[in-house]
């Protein structure tokens, strides 16, 4: 089978309300040129039926795959084996296209020439929300080259960004599994890489991610404060920010901080014992930086306990 350009890859549970506006969009697409790869992570309402009537009629092939309810990072790891086209962009069953979002991503791997540059990932381009509003600041300049890290450290880009992956880069990824409700960021998955590759960032908009309708995102943040909420997810995070990030210190000691002592507060909540928490961390400067905010961390996971006995 020849190689597809792009492999729209949609992990999704019981999100047959929302699927259409996924399907829609694709459809709405100026280029056709990609596949549509669907994880069904043990839904129990329409979804099944619904894609098989989207197959019987769409001119781009969709792949569908149903397995048991095992969170978003256990579809998407079902999903990344599937996949056929040399790039992958991950949509989420609740979000949408810009009906040049296909066309605006061809364009640009042409413009890039990045199929000729190992040592880049992929594109990465804006968000806008349901009404058509930017989601966050945007980037400093239209067009650059750095890696994840140094956007998110050094130039402090933080918002939702839509990113397309070389394939081949992307099955290397293993997304971090945590039976449901749990659930660890995807960023974990992506941190040892970061830092690996640069990828080129593009000031414009491709994605459309629903903030404001009322439905509760598959990788939505749990309540910070309450602590002992996805406290796992949460400590496997700031223990790879630790681990993999830490030559970016000084550009944002104070998220380091925080960071440090959410490793202890979290480990904490989770029953790893001060000793497993040290032994996990990897640099000797993550290791000093935990030990320093070990008190403040502790004090954290005090408090959430409080929190939760009042709540």
């Amino acid at each position: 089978m020849n190689e597809l350009p792009l492999s729209i890859l949609t992990p999704t549970y019981n999100r047959a309300h929302t699927l259409p506006r996924v399907w829609r969009s694709l459809n709405a697409q100026g280029s056709k040129a990609f596949e549509w790869v669907i994880v069904d992570d043990g839904s129990t309402d329409r979804t099944k039926e619904l894609v098989a009537g989207w197959a019987a009629e769409s001119i781009f092939p969709i792949r569908y795959t149903w397995k048991p309810n095992g969170g978003k990072n256990s579809a998407l790891n079902v999903g990344k084996e599937l996949i056929s086209g040399k790039y992958v962009f991950v949509l989420d069953s609740d979000d949408a296209l810009l009906d040049d979002a296909v066309q605006l991503i061809d364009e640009y791997k042409q413009k890039t020439n990045i199929d000729s540059l190992p040592d880049v990932s992929g594109l990465a381009f804006l968000c806008v929300d349901e009404n058509g509003d930017r989601v966050g600041p945007g980037l400093p300049m239209d067009f650059m080259r750095c890696c994840g890290a140094e956007l998110h450290y050094r130039y402090r880009v933080r918002s939702e960004l839509a990113g397309i992956t070389k394939s081949e880069i992307y099955r290397s990824f293993h997304f971090p599994e945590l039976p449901p409700p749990e659930h660890c960021p995807e960023s974990v998955a992506y941190s040892a890489l970061w830092n690996k590759f640069d990828a080129f960032y593009i000031n414009k908009p491709i994605r459309r991610y629903f903030i404001h309708d009322g439905e509760q995102r598959l990788s939505t943040k749990q309540g910070e404060k309450k602590g002992s909420i996805a406290s796992r997810g949460k400590y496997f995070h700031r223990r790879s920010v630790l681990n993999n990030d830490m030559k970016w210190f000084w550009c944002d000691p104070k998220l380091f901080l925080k960071c440090a002592t959410d490793t202890s507060r979290f480990g904490f909540h989770i029953d790893r014992s001060v000793t497993t928490q040290y032994e996990e961390l990897t640099k000797l400067s993550a290791k000093l930086l935990w030990v320093a905010s070990l008190l403040r961390g502790y004090r954290k996971y005090r408090r959430d306990l409080r929190e939760k006995q009042l709540a």
